[in-house]
Protein backbone atom coordinates (compact mmCIF):
# COMPACT_ATOMS: atom_id res chain seq x y z
CA UNK A 1 0.00 0.00 0.00
CA UNK A 2 1.07 3.29 -1.00
CA UNK A 3 1.84 6.47 2.02
CA UNK A 4 -0.03 9.34 1.08
CA UNK A 5 3.18 10.74 2.02
CA UNK A 6 4.96 9.23 -1.03
CA UNK A 7 1.72 9.28 -3.11
CA UNK A 8 1.63 13.43 -2.39
CA UNK A 9 5.22 14.22 -1.55
CA UNK A 10 4.38 18.39 -1.42
CA UNK A 11 2.24 17.19 2.09
CA UNK A 12 5.38 16.84 3.89
CA UNK A 13 5.90 20.22 4.20
CA UNK A 14 2.94 22.18 6.15
CA UNK A 15 3.25 25.09 4.33
CA UNK A 16 3.32 23.71 0.68
CA UNK A 17 0.28 21.02 1.76
CA UNK A 18 -1.93 24.31 2.57
CA UNK A 19 -1.01 26.24 0.21
CA UNK A 20 0.03 29.25 1.75
CA UNK A 21 4.38 30.23 1.91
CA UNK A 22 6.27 32.16 3.85
CA UNK A 23 9.24 34.11 1.80
CA UNK A 24 12.51 34.14 3.13
CA UNK A 25 13.47 34.96 6.93
CA UNK A 26 14.77 38.68 7.32
CA UNK A 27 15.82 37.90 10.66
CA UNK A 28 18.08 34.99 9.79
CA UNK A 29 19.81 36.68 7.10
CA UNK A 30 19.95 39.99 8.89
CA UNK A 31 22.24 37.73 11.50
CA UNK A 32 24.54 35.54 8.88
CA UNK A 33 24.84 39.73 7.05
CA UNK A 34 25.70 40.95 10.68
CA UNK A 35 27.65 38.59 11.84
CA UNK A 36 30.00 38.21 8.74
CA UNK A 37 30.27 41.89 8.68
CA UNK A 38 31.52 42.39 12.58
CA UNK A 39 33.97 39.55 11.62
CA UNK A 40 35.60 41.08 8.63
CA UNK A 41 35.64 44.49 10.13
CA UNK A 42 37.36 43.29 13.52
CA UNK A 43 39.93 40.84 11.70
CA UNK A 44 40.80 43.93 9.02
CA UNK A 45 40.54 46.00 12.03
CA UNK A 46 43.06 43.97 13.94
CA UNK A 47 45.25 43.63 11.05
CA UNK A 48 45.78 47.32 9.99
CA UNK A 49 46.63 47.90 14.11
CA UNK A 50 49.39 45.04 13.17
CA UNK A 51 50.44 46.62 9.98
CA UNK A 52 50.42 50.41 10.95
CA UNK A 53 51.40 50.29 14.60
CA UNK A 54 54.94 48.54 13.37
CA UNK A 55 53.88 45.06 15.31
CA UNK A 56 54.12 42.95 12.05
CA UNK A 57 57.66 44.99 11.62
CA UNK A 58 58.70 44.09 14.97
CA UNK A 59 58.11 40.29 14.31
CA UNK A 60 59.36 39.88 11.01
CA UNK A 61 62.51 42.08 11.16
CA UNK A 62 61.44 44.57 8.43
CA UNK A 63 62.44 47.76 8.54
CA UNK A 64 59.86 49.22 6.01
CA UNK A 65 56.51 48.14 5.44
CA UNK A 66 55.76 45.98 1.71
CA UNK A 67 53.65 48.80 0.38
CA UNK A 68 51.03 45.42 -1.12
CA UNK A 69 50.17 44.96 2.66
CA UNK A 70 50.00 48.77 3.25
CA UNK A 71 47.31 48.73 0.50
CA UNK A 72 45.63 45.50 1.09
CA UNK A 73 45.07 46.34 5.04
CA UNK A 74 44.79 50.41 4.34
CA UNK A 75 42.42 50.73 1.27
CA UNK A 76 40.94 47.43 0.58
CA UNK A 77 40.41 45.80 3.53
CA UNK A 78 38.67 48.42 5.60
CA UNK A 79 36.75 49.79 2.24
CA UNK A 80 35.17 46.30 2.50
CA UNK A 81 34.34 46.25 5.65
CA UNK A 82 32.73 49.76 5.31
CA UNK A 83 30.58 47.88 2.35
CA UNK A 84 29.60 45.17 4.48
CA UNK A 85 28.40 47.16 7.11
CA UNK A 86 26.69 49.22 4.87
CA UNK A 87 24.76 46.11 3.60
CA UNK A 88 24.20 44.84 6.79
CA UNK A 89 22.19 48.55 7.33
CA UNK A 90 20.37 47.86 4.40
CA UNK A 91 19.37 44.72 4.84
CA UNK A 92 18.30 45.53 8.79
CA UNK A 93 16.44 48.32 7.42
CA UNK A 94 14.91 46.24 4.66
CA UNK A 95 13.63 43.51 7.33
CA UNK A 96 11.92 46.33 9.47
CA UNK A 97 10.02 48.16 6.20
CA UNK A 98 8.63 44.96 4.61
CA UNK A 99 8.90 41.90 6.86
CA UNK A 100 8.49 38.46 5.99
CA UNK A 101 5.72 38.23 2.40
CA UNK A 102 2.97 35.12 1.69
CA UNK A 103 2.43 33.70 -0.87
CA UNK A 104 -0.77 32.87 -1.67
CA UNK A 105 -1.28 29.62 -4.05
CA UNK A 106 -4.97 28.63 -5.79
CA UNK A 107 -4.12 25.30 -6.37
CA UNK A 108 -1.19 22.88 -4.71
CA UNK A 109 1.04 21.39 -6.36
CA UNK A 110 2.19 23.09 -9.09
CA UNK A 111 1.97 20.25 -12.16
CA UNK A 112 4.39 20.27 -15.70
CA UNK A 113 2.05 21.05 -18.86
CA UNK A 114 -0.20 23.48 -16.00
CA UNK A 115 0.26 26.26 -14.38
CA UNK A 116 1.23 27.81 -10.70
CA UNK A 117 -0.38 30.82 -10.11
CA UNK A 118 -2.01 32.41 -6.68
CA UNK A 119 -0.73 36.09 -5.00
CA UNK A 120 2.11 37.92 -2.95
CA UNK A 121 1.02 39.77 -0.05
CA UNK A 122 3.61 41.73 0.39
CA UNK A 123 3.88 45.43 2.72
CA UNK A 124 4.57 47.65 -0.22
CA UNK A 125 1.88 50.47 0.29
CA UNK A 126 -0.05 51.01 -3.12
CA UNK A 127 0.37 54.27 -2.94
CA UNK A 128 4.17 54.05 -3.86
CA UNK A 129 1.81 52.29 -7.78
CA UNK A 130 4.87 49.97 -7.74
CA UNK A 131 5.35 47.64 -10.81
CA UNK A 132 6.68 44.16 -10.02
CA UNK A 133 9.49 41.62 -11.31
CA UNK A 134 8.21 37.86 -11.05
CA UNK A 135 10.89 35.20 -11.78
CA UNK A 136 10.15 31.27 -11.68
CA UNK A 137 13.24 29.24 -11.87
CA UNK A 138 13.82 25.54 -11.72
CA UNK A 139 16.96 24.90 -10.70
CA UNK A 140 19.24 21.70 -10.41
CA UNK A 141 21.37 21.69 -6.72
CA UNK A 142 24.65 19.35 -6.37
CA UNK A 143 27.46 19.20 -4.19
CA UNK A 144 30.92 18.63 -4.57
CA UNK A 145 33.70 17.52 -2.14
CA UNK A 146 36.97 19.36 -3.17
CA UNK A 147 40.35 19.83 -1.31
CA UNK A 148 41.93 16.98 1.20
CA UNK A 149 39.81 18.85 3.94
CA UNK A 150 36.79 17.15 2.48
CA UNK A 151 34.85 20.53 2.57
CA UNK A 152 31.93 20.60 0.66
CA UNK A 153 30.83 23.11 -2.58
CA UNK A 154 27.39 23.95 -3.75
CA UNK A 155 26.71 23.82 -7.40
CA UNK A 156 23.27 24.99 -9.43
CA UNK A 157 22.27 24.98 -12.29
CA UNK A 158 18.80 26.86 -13.96
CA UNK A 159 17.14 24.15 -16.29
CA UNK A 160 14.27 26.90 -17.07
CA UNK A 161 13.41 30.06 -16.35
CA UNK A 162 9.93 32.20 -16.71
CA UNK A 163 9.65 36.13 -15.80
CA UNK A 164 7.22 38.46 -15.94
CA UNK A 165 6.24 42.28 -14.87
CA UNK A 166 2.88 43.45 -13.67
CA UNK A 167 1.56 46.32 -11.19
CA UNK A 168 0.26 45.49 -7.67
CA UNK A 169 -3.02 45.64 -5.99
CA UNK A 170 -4.46 46.93 -2.71
CA UNK A 171 -4.61 43.82 -0.08
CA UNK A 172 -8.08 43.89 0.90
CA UNK A 173 -8.78 46.29 3.79
CA UNK A 174 -4.90 46.86 4.45
CA UNK A 175 -4.08 49.79 3.75
CA UNK A 176 -0.24 49.85 3.75
CA UNK A 177 -0.06 46.55 1.81
CA UNK A 178 0.27 44.94 -2.04
CA UNK A 179 -1.42 42.20 -3.49
CA UNK A 180 1.02 40.94 -6.62
CA UNK A 181 -0.77 38.38 -8.84
CA UNK A 182 1.11 35.20 -9.81
CA UNK A 183 0.53 33.17 -12.88
CA UNK A 184 3.02 30.77 -14.76
CA UNK A 185 2.64 28.16 -17.61
CA UNK A 186 4.56 25.48 -16.44
CA UNK A 187 6.24 23.55 -19.49
CA UNK A 188 4.80 19.79 -19.69
CA UNK A 189 8.77 18.77 -19.82
CA UNK A 190 9.41 19.98 -16.78
CA UNK A 191 11.20 18.40 -14.10
CA UNK A 192 9.17 17.98 -11.07
CA UNK A 193 10.80 18.53 -7.40
CA UNK A 194 13.17 15.95 -6.01
CA UNK A 195 15.86 13.61 -6.66
CA UNK A 196 17.30 14.39 -10.29
CA UNK A 197 20.92 13.17 -11.99
CA UNK A 198 23.60 13.66 -9.31
CA UNK A 199 21.60 16.10 -7.05
CA UNK A 200 18.02 17.45 -6.91
CA UNK A 201 15.52 19.61 -8.30
CA UNK A 202 14.06 22.62 -7.00
CA UNK A 203 11.28 25.14 -7.58
CA UNK A 204 11.67 29.26 -6.41
CA UNK A 205 9.82 31.98 -7.46
CA UNK A 206 11.60 35.43 -6.39
CA UNK A 207 10.11 38.39 -6.87
CA UNK A 208 11.09 42.32 -6.39
CA UNK A 209 10.19 45.57 -7.27
CA UNK A 210 12.44 49.14 -6.95
CA UNK A 211 11.30 51.74 -4.46
CA UNK A 212 12.09 54.91 -3.07
CA UNK A 213 15.28 54.37 -0.94
CA UNK A 214 15.15 50.62 -0.67
CA UNK A 215 14.01 48.27 -2.97
CA UNK A 216 11.86 45.39 -2.38
CA UNK A 217 12.75 41.39 -2.85
CA UNK A 218 11.63 38.10 -1.85
CA UNK A 219 11.36 34.07 -2.39
CA UNK A 220 9.44 31.66 -1.99
CA UNK A 221 10.29 27.63 -2.70
CA UNK A 222 7.06 26.17 -4.65
CA UNK A 223 5.80 22.80 -4.96
CA UNK A 224 6.12 21.26 -8.53
CA UNK A 225 4.78 17.93 -8.74
CA UNK A 226 3.78 15.29 -10.96
CA UNK A 227 -0.30 14.64 -10.09
CA UNK A 228 -3.35 16.34 -9.68
CA UNK A 229 -3.76 20.06 -8.22
CA UNK A 230 -6.06 20.47 -5.35
CA UNK A 231 -7.69 23.80 -5.01
CA UNK A 232 -6.63 25.40 -1.51
CA UNK A 233 -8.51 27.41 1.03
CA UNK A 234 -7.31 30.84 -0.33
CA UNK A 235 -8.16 29.54 -3.89
CA UNK A 236 -9.58 33.25 -5.79
CA UNK A 237 -11.20 33.69 -9.61
CA UNK A 238 -7.93 34.25 -11.44
CA UNK A 239 -7.84 37.12 -13.24
CA UNK A 240 -4.33 37.76 -15.67
CA UNK A 241 -2.18 40.64 -14.82
CA UNK A 242 -2.46 43.52 -17.03
CA UNK A 243 0.51 43.32 -20.03
CA UNK A 244 0.34 46.80 -20.17
CA UNK A 245 3.61 48.36 -20.59
CA UNK A 246 3.46 51.77 -18.26
CA UNK A 247 5.78 54.21 -16.89
CA UNK A 248 7.67 53.01 -14.11
CA UNK A 249 7.38 55.19 -11.25
CA UNK A 250 10.85 54.47 -9.66
CA UNK A 251 12.79 53.66 -12.76
CA UNK A 252 16.12 55.76 -12.48
CA UNK A 253 16.73 56.47 -16.34
CA UNK A 254 15.25 60.01 -16.97
CA UNK A 255 13.40 60.45 -20.30
CA UNK A 256 12.08 63.64 -21.60
CA UNK A 257 9.78 63.82 -24.73
CA UNK A 258 9.54 67.10 -27.15
CA UNK A 259 7.39 67.12 -29.81
CA UNK A 260 8.42 63.80 -32.12
CA UNK A 261 11.71 63.69 -30.24
CA UNK A 262 12.35 60.98 -27.06
CA UNK A 263 15.58 61.44 -25.07
CA UNK A 264 16.38 58.50 -22.53
CA UNK A 265 19.15 59.24 -20.24
CA UNK A 266 21.19 56.45 -18.41
CA UNK A 267 23.41 57.93 -15.57
CA UNK A 268 26.26 57.12 -14.27
CA UNK A 269 26.74 54.61 -11.15
CA UNK A 270 23.40 52.96 -12.17
CA UNK A 271 24.19 49.55 -10.75
CA UNK A 272 26.60 50.71 -7.54
CA UNK A 273 27.07 46.64 -6.72
CA UNK A 274 28.44 45.97 -9.89
CA UNK A 275 30.49 48.63 -9.90
CA UNK A 276 32.19 47.59 -6.87
CA UNK A 277 33.69 44.30 -8.52
CA UNK A 278 36.23 46.04 -10.62
CA UNK A 279 36.47 48.74 -8.58
CA UNK A 280 38.17 46.45 -6.00
CA UNK A 281 39.90 43.99 -8.44
CA UNK A 282 41.76 47.54 -9.61
CA UNK A 283 42.91 48.55 -6.31
CA UNK A 284 44.06 45.09 -5.91
CA UNK A 285 46.22 44.97 -8.78
CA UNK A 286 47.52 48.83 -8.88
CA UNK A 287 48.55 48.04 -5.43
CA UNK A 288 50.42 45.15 -6.57
CA UNK A 289 52.17 46.68 -9.05
CA UNK A 290 53.05 49.59 -7.26
CA UNK A 291 54.40 46.88 -4.40
CA UNK A 292 56.54 44.95 -7.30
CA UNK A 293 57.95 48.41 -8.65
CA UNK A 294 59.49 49.72 -5.25
CA UNK A 295 60.91 46.24 -4.69
CA UNK A 296 62.85 46.16 -7.81
CA UNK A 297 60.31 43.90 -9.96
CA UNK A 298 59.90 45.24 -12.80
CA UNK A 299 58.79 42.84 -14.96
CA UNK A 300 56.29 41.74 -12.20
CA UNK A 301 55.46 45.21 -11.88
CA UNK A 302 54.94 45.96 -15.54
CA UNK A 303 52.36 42.60 -15.93
CA UNK A 304 50.46 43.53 -12.83
CA UNK A 305 50.18 47.19 -14.46
CA UNK A 306 48.98 45.62 -17.92
CA UNK A 307 46.77 43.65 -16.16
CA UNK A 308 45.58 46.80 -13.70
CA UNK A 309 44.37 48.47 -17.01
CA UNK A 310 41.02 46.27 -18.28
CA UNK A 311 40.02 46.89 -14.24
CA UNK A 312 40.54 50.70 -14.11
CA UNK A 313 38.53 50.98 -17.33
CA UNK A 314 35.51 49.20 -16.08
CA UNK A 315 35.63 50.79 -12.94
CA UNK A 316 35.52 54.14 -14.62
CA UNK A 317 33.04 53.06 -17.00
CA UNK A 318 30.52 51.77 -13.99
CA UNK A 319 31.24 54.80 -11.97
CA UNK A 320 31.24 57.69 -14.46
CA UNK A 321 29.79 56.05 -18.23
CA UNK A 322 26.54 58.59 -19.04
CA UNK A 323 24.39 57.42 -21.95
CA UNK A 324 22.03 59.60 -23.72
CA UNK A 325 19.76 58.38 -26.29
CA UNK A 326 17.84 60.57 -28.59
CA UNK A 327 15.31 58.69 -30.94
CA UNK A 328 13.57 60.53 -33.58
CA UNK A 329 11.09 59.19 -35.96
CA UNK A 330 14.36 59.03 -38.67
CA UNK A 331 17.24 58.91 -36.25
CA UNK A 332 18.33 56.66 -33.03
CA UNK A 333 21.79 59.00 -31.94
CA UNK A 334 23.56 56.97 -28.87
CA UNK A 335 25.74 59.99 -27.32
CA UNK A 336 28.34 58.30 -24.46
CA UNK A 337 30.86 60.75 -22.31
CA UNK A 338 33.29 58.81 -20.18
CA UNK A 339 34.46 62.20 -17.93
CA UNK A 340 35.83 64.65 -20.64
CA UNK A 341 35.76 61.80 -23.39
CA UNK A 342 33.06 61.75 -25.86
CA UNK A 343 31.46 59.85 -28.85
CA UNK A 344 28.77 59.24 -30.60
CA UNK A 345 27.23 57.03 -33.16
CA UNK A 346 23.87 58.11 -35.58
CA UNK A 347 21.47 55.15 -36.88
CA UNK A 348 19.56 55.87 -39.28
CA UNK A 349 15.51 54.56 -38.71
CA UNK A 350 15.46 52.60 -41.86
CA UNK A 351 18.45 50.57 -40.82
CA UNK A 352 16.86 49.40 -37.16
CA UNK A 353 14.55 46.59 -37.34
CA UNK A 354 13.62 46.66 -33.84
CA UNK A 355 14.79 47.91 -30.27
CA UNK A 356 14.37 45.10 -27.73
CA UNK A 357 14.59 43.96 -24.03
CA UNK A 358 16.45 41.00 -23.38
CA UNK A 359 18.06 39.39 -20.12
CA UNK A 360 21.51 39.77 -19.72
CA UNK A 361 23.07 37.87 -16.57
CA UNK A 362 21.81 38.01 -13.04
CA UNK A 363 22.81 40.18 -9.86
CA UNK A 364 22.04 37.55 -6.82
CA UNK A 365 18.86 36.25 -7.17
CA UNK A 366 17.84 39.21 -9.93
CA UNK A 367 17.89 39.30 -13.17
CA UNK A 368 19.29 41.93 -15.45
CA UNK A 369 17.97 43.45 -18.75
CA UNK A 370 19.78 45.39 -21.42
CA UNK A 371 17.79 47.57 -24.45
CA UNK A 372 19.29 46.76 -27.53
CA UNK A 373 18.79 47.80 -31.29
CA UNK A 374 18.42 45.36 -33.67
CA UNK A 375 19.96 46.13 -37.33
CA UNK A 376 20.70 43.34 -40.28
CA UNK A 377 24.38 43.16 -39.04
CA UNK A 378 23.20 42.40 -35.59
CA UNK A 379 22.35 44.21 -31.98
CA UNK A 380 24.10 46.24 -29.71
CA UNK A 381 23.74 47.09 -26.29
CA UNK A 382 22.26 50.59 -25.60
CA UNK A 383 23.02 51.93 -21.94
CA UNK A 384 23.79 50.31 -18.59
CA UNK A 385 21.49 47.05 -17.71
CA UNK A 386 18.77 47.59 -15.60
CA UNK A 387 17.70 45.49 -12.64
CA UNK A 388 13.76 46.21 -13.79
CA UNK A 389 11.77 44.05 -16.43
CA UNK A 390 9.24 46.43 -16.71
CA UNK A 391 11.36 48.95 -17.12
CA UNK A 392 13.44 47.76 -19.70
CA UNK A 393 9.82 47.06 -21.36
CA UNK A 394 9.07 50.96 -21.38
CA UNK A 395 11.98 51.94 -22.74
CA UNK A 396 11.61 49.90 -25.36
CA UNK A 397 8.17 50.71 -26.36
CA UNK A 398 8.83 54.14 -26.35
CA UNK A 399 11.81 54.05 -28.61
CA UNK A 400 9.82 51.59 -31.07
CA UNK A 401 6.92 54.10 -30.91
CA UNK A 402 8.99 57.16 -31.53
CA UNK A 403 10.48 55.60 -34.45
CA UNK A 404 7.27 55.16 -35.72
CA UNK A 405 7.81 51.42 -36.78
CA UNK A 406 4.18 51.20 -37.75
CA UNK A 407 3.11 48.42 -35.31
CA UNK A 408 2.58 48.62 -31.64
CA UNK A 409 4.99 47.20 -29.21
CA UNK A 410 3.38 43.57 -27.98
CA UNK A 411 5.06 41.79 -25.06
CA UNK A 412 7.36 38.82 -25.55
CA UNK A 413 10.15 40.66 -28.05
CA UNK A 414 12.15 39.61 -25.04
CA UNK A 415 11.75 36.16 -25.26
CA UNK A 416 12.51 36.53 -28.99
CA UNK A 417 15.28 39.12 -29.62
CA UNK A 418 18.43 38.04 -31.13
CA UNK A 419 20.95 37.96 -28.05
Amino acid sequence: MIDSADAKPWEKRAEWASGRIAGSNPLATIAIVWIFALIWSSLSGLGSWSIFSGHYRTINNQSEMPVLLQGLFGIVFPLIGVGLVIFAVRATRRALRFGQSLLLLDSVPGVPGGTLSGTIDCAVSPELEADFDLRLSCEQIWYSFSGGNGSRERHSLVLWSDDFSCAGEPSGDATDRSSVPVHFAIPVDAHPCGPYDKGEVQWNLHVSSRLPGLDYSDDFSVPVFMGAPQPTAVARVYRAPSSEVRHPVHGRVRLGESGETLQVVFPPALNPGLALLPTIAAVIAVCSAWSCLISDHEVFAALAAITAIPFIYGAFRAWFLRTTVTVSPFTLSIERSLLFLRWRRDIDAQQIQAIASVASGNMGHERLYKVQVVQLQGASKIGSLLRSRSEAEHIRALMMAHLRKGKAPQRGTSATAPR
